[in-house]
């Protein structure tokens, strides 16, 4: 057993090693310091940019906590969680795949309303690095057991990238890590006692290092992942359902009073479209059956099924990352029989994956919600009240993430792509180079084999270059979204940008323009509604125009491709936090434009004012607005804020602004010759402006 301030010991007796501790701040790190020695208290700090910083030494639990243990400490500004892990080398040999060995570890928290997600990573003897993690709440001022069984972690984890295959052993040992994942900007917790058990001895590997390890076999499932108990299907439309058989193998399902066959194609997909349906409330099964194989899935609905889809601001879950997201109160009162929820897990692929590994639609309940989307919660729940049907949502969401992988090889198309696409031909053909030595090496390695003489030294395994960042591109929609294409959906919507907030911010907008007509087209659906969240004002950018760049994109995008949409955001921000609080608005707002736009209800206020054109008279411009329902004014009753007017220099001066009847006046008397207007045109904007709705005015610059 590990413990603070001595060796690391494993229990089969391999070679000892120090351990390390590791910080990693996000998704990046910019520099690190290991600790290689725990007895004296030493002091770790991790630094991404030059804001976020972690602290671990030994120290004293609290009272009744008794034990010395590591303290850790951190509290990030940019990133919304830390990732720690304990890592150690371990000598061989030694066989991983026993299914009764097991990795363990005790915490102890004193921060409140904690989700932790314990990840594992196991390193091969050929440098390839298998990571899973398991979700689990950790109750405050109690020392908590946490056990990994390597059965479990064989499940969980993948060869490679694009695989779908679990990892098939023996596999030689030579690293281990075991870390935290806390959701929370700040905290602190202790840990002790970490543990690696195996239940076999050490024994020797064979002449030469060992077997040719062989390809393990993907076998896929009979019905595609997205399938599952709990599930809802889209009403009123001919929902696909899909899996792999035999080739040429028969396949029925039933389901709702209907039967549909089909026969397997050549490669063993298969594909029915059931009837269009009508919103059922009451669960029903589906059957499967191919050939000996059969499967029943339970309690599914018909209704309607929404995609909720972005970076962390929709990753936000209920339980709140900070102390000011107060959705207690929700999360108590979240049973909701007929809302189901399903969350995609994080996994990338430098190839469009054909199936998930892993995933369960829920039941809403207190328990189900707590982790889940807090936007996509709030969002469908308004829906599953106003339209009284079933609501499926699908939180598809990474946080940290720009929108470059999560468009697909189809989106990046035409001359303003050229970059991207160099950067994909060159991991490919790289990718290419080294698989062919890799399946060189094979080839020469069974001939060795079979004579009994030593094998030659083996390359790496082959690994495509885009999958060892989640901000490269296509890898994120290569394993995340194309998995659930074709599902049938009623709509998407997208809640991301903050990554984007670069000084590439401008090409916003022919980027999500693009991701929008590409996943049109391969979801085969027509124009799928898409309603957009504008991101809110940070003051953490480094640059105040990078932000407003992508609110043009966004607000461009929702003005000039169709079926598309706008939500503001403007009185919500926090300028000293990148993820606002109030996610009960966001989502609120969300279902207001898809009640108005997408269900077609009629008199719905679902829009704050947008800019819709300016006149020039005399000294004053004069913005004309859309959605003025009700008319304007301003949410503290104080004067408006925020606007700014330029001369011929275009030399932006604040400016007065004053409400007449639709429209605001703006001016200034520096100015007698105004030629443009800008409103809220700052990453640190706090305007006051919106409709008698109470729904803000979206920012603007206009000339």
């Amino acid at each position: 057993m590990f413990k603070i301030g001595q060796p690391f010991r494993v229990s089969y007796g391999a070679l000892l090693a120090a351990p390390a501790l590791l910080f990693a701040a996000g998704q990046s790190v910019a520099s690190v310091r290991v600790i290689e020695n725990f007895s004296n208290t030493p002091t770790v700090t991790v630094y991404h940019g030059s804001a976020d910083g972690f602290a671990a030494k030994v120290g004293k639990p609290p009272a009744g906590a008794a034990a010395h243990a590591l303290e850790i400490r951190w509290k990030p500004t940019h990133k919304s969680y830390a990732q720690m892990y304990f890592s150690a080398a371990v000598g061989l040999p030694h066989t991983l795949n026993h299914p009764r060995g097991k990795l363990e570890m005790k915490i102890y928290a004193t921060t409140p309303n904690c989700l932790w997600a314990v990840a594992a990573r196991i390193k091969d003897n050929n440098g390839e690095i298998f990571s899973f993690q398991i979700p689990m709440s950790i109750k405050p001022g109690h020392w908590k057991t946490i056990v990994i069984p390597v059965k479990y972690a064989l499940q969980q984890a993948r060869w490679g990238p694009g695989a779908t295959a679990p990892m098939q052993g023996p596999i030689n040992l030579t690293g281990l890590a075991l870390g935290l994942n806390p959701h929370m900007p700040a905290g602190f917790l202790w840990i002790k006692d970490v543990a690696w058990q195996s239940a076999v001895k050490s024994s020797t590997p064979p002449s030469g290092g060992g077997v040719v390890p062989q390809a393990p076999v993907k076998k896929m499932p009979l019905i595609a992942s997205v399938f599952t108990s709990n599930m809802v299907l889209q009403r009123e439309h001919r929902d696909p359902v899909w899996g792999w058989a035999p080739p040429h193998q028969e396949v029925t399902i039933s389901f709702a009073g209907q039967t549909k066959k089909t026969i397997a194609d050549a490669a063993g997909k298969w594909m029915v479209k059931l009837n269009p349906m009508q919103a059922n409330a009451t669960g029903a099964a589906m059957d499967v059956v191919a050939g000996s194989r059969r499967l029943v899935l339970s309690n599914i609905l018909v209704g309607d099924v929404w995609l909720c889809a972005g970076q962390s601001n929709m990753e936000y879950p209920m339980y709140g990352w900070t102390p000011g997201a107060d959705t207690a109160k929700f999360i108590k009162n979240a049973d909701h029989p007929t809302l189901r929820l399903l969350t995609i897990p994080n996994q990338l692929a430098a190839t469009a994956r054909r199936n998930l590994s892993a995933a369960a639609w829920q039941v809403c309940t207190p328990q189900t919600v707590r982790s889940f989307s807090a936007v996509a919660y709030f969002f469908g729940n308004d829906l599953r009240k106003k339209l009284g049907v079933p609501i499926g949502l699908i939180a598809d969401d990474w946080g940290g993430t720009p929108i470059q992988p999560w468009m697909p090889r189809l989106a990046y198309q035409g001359p303003q792509f050229q970059w991207d696409m160099n950067q994909i031909n060159t991991a490919d053909r790289a990718f290419k180079k080294s698989q062919k030595l890799y399946d060189h090496w094979v080839r020469r390695a069974e001939k060795a084999q079979a004579a009994g003489m030593p094998l030659p030294p083996r390359p790496a395994r082959p690994k495509n270059v885009l999958v060892s960042n989640p901000e490269h591109q296509m890898v994120i929609f290569n394993a995340m979204v194309n998995p659930l294409i074709p599902y049938r959906l009623r709509g998407i919507v997208w809640y991301q940008g903050e990554s984007n907030c670069y000084p590439d911010a401008p090409l916003y907008f022919i980027r999500l323009r693009a991701l929008i007509d590409s996943w049109r087209k391969l979801w085969h659906q027509g124009n799928i509604p898409f309603g957009i969240v504008q991101i809110a004002p940070y003051a953490g950018y480094g640059n105040n125009l990078y932000e407003p760049d992508v609110w043009r994109g966004e607000e461009k995008v929702a003005a000039t491709v169709p079926d598309t949409g706008i939500v503001g955001t403007m009185d919500v921000g926090l300028l000293h936090n990148i993820h606002p609080f109030n996610k009960q608005a966001v989502g609120h707002r969300l279902a207001l434009w898809a009640l108005a736009r997408v269900y077609g209800r009629k008199g719905i206020n679902f829009s704050g004012p947008i800019f819709k054109s300016i006149n020039i008279a005399g000294s004053s411009a004069i913005i004309h607005f859309h959605y003025t329902d009700g008319g304007l004014a301003t949410r503290n009753g104080k004067a408006l804020n925020d606007f700014e007017i330029a001369g011929p220099n275009h030399k932006y001066m604040p400016a007065r602004a004053r409400i007449v009847g639709n429209s605001i006046v703006v001016h200034t008397h520096s100015i007698l010759h105004p030629v443009a207007v800008r409103f809220a045109w700052s990453d640190r904007a706090q305007p006051n402006l919106m409709n008698k709705a109470g729904l803000p005015a979206l920012p603007f610059s206009a000339h």
